[in-house]
């Protein structure tokens, strides 16, 4: 696995899409808010326009979290101007803009926060989004500065990080938990694995540990499944309301 200056401790609070329950997701106010609640890591989503710059959105199509419509992939940058994703959140917090990665990265560095980037490609475009999030990453990241964590469901798309930065540690996602979940991660010298609460069992908590990878759960947002998570001895959580879990990892 992966032994660089990433040796300091992660979690146990990792802001799910910045924050998720009092802010847009991947928007700036989310990584502002999820620091203003304590976090010292965020996780967020990286796909491309049609420009091929990253830029921070989950969905392929811009319908749900935006005032536009269609595929981000259909989109060039300049296209993304005027486009509003942050009026449509109850409450509204209208201007929000879709950030580019640079300027998620640029905020992450002035409130010091480590960074989680999950390389989330549209359909079919696994490898060219891959090869221009690590570009952008590389190219922007400061030699002596705690490298960035890189995950993706993709493999392919974890086989392109590991190529372009081989001691920088990946996380690989999981739904669940594949036949084959340990020779990959080990195919990819993963550092962790990033995967859903949902059917997780103890035995899978230590079976991971047990072969020395850190297990960070998705998306814990309720107090009953945060407490569960602790209770298996999981490493950390992405929760999209770390507001109201401090309690309970403290």
């Amino acid at each position: 696995m992966p032994t660089t200056i990433f040796n300091s401790p992660i979690g146990p609070l990792i802001g799910h899409r910045g924050v998720t329950e009092s802010a847009p997701e991947n928007t700036l106010v989310a990584i502002e808010k999820a620091a203003e609640y304590g976090c010292k890591w965020v996780e967020i989503d990286a796909q491309l326009t049609k420009d091929l710059i990253p830029v921070l959105m989950h969905d392929d199509d811009l319908d749900r979290t935006t005032s536009a419509k269609g595929r981000l992939a259909d989109k060039y940058l300049r296209d993304l101007a005027l486009v509003d994703a942050g009026a449509w959140y109850d409450p509204p917090h209208p201007g929000q803009k879709i950030p580019t990665l640079r300027e998620c990265l640029r905020l992450c560095f002035e409130l010091d926060l480590r960074i989680n980037v999950e390389i989330k490609p549209t359909e079919g475009l696994d490898e060219i989004t891959a090869e221009k999030v690590m570009e952008t990453l590389i190219d922007f990241w400061p030699e002596d500065k705690a490298p960035p964590l890189i995950s993706s469901f993709s493999r392919s798309a974890m086989k392109i990080a590991q190529a372009a930065a081989p001691e920088w540690p990946r996380g690989m996602l999981y739904h669940g938990l594949d036949e084959d979940w340990l020779a990959f991660a080990k195919e990819v010298d993963a550092w962790s694995l990033h995967v859903w609460d949902e059917g997780l069992t103890q035995e899978q908590v230590t079976a991971m540990q047990s072969e020395g990878y850190p297990v960070l759960v998705y998306s814990v947002d309720d107090l009953k499944t945060s407490q569960r998570m602790k209770d298996f001895g999981v490493d950390a959580i992405f929760t999209g309301a770390p507001e109201i879990m401090g309690g309970i990892w403290s």
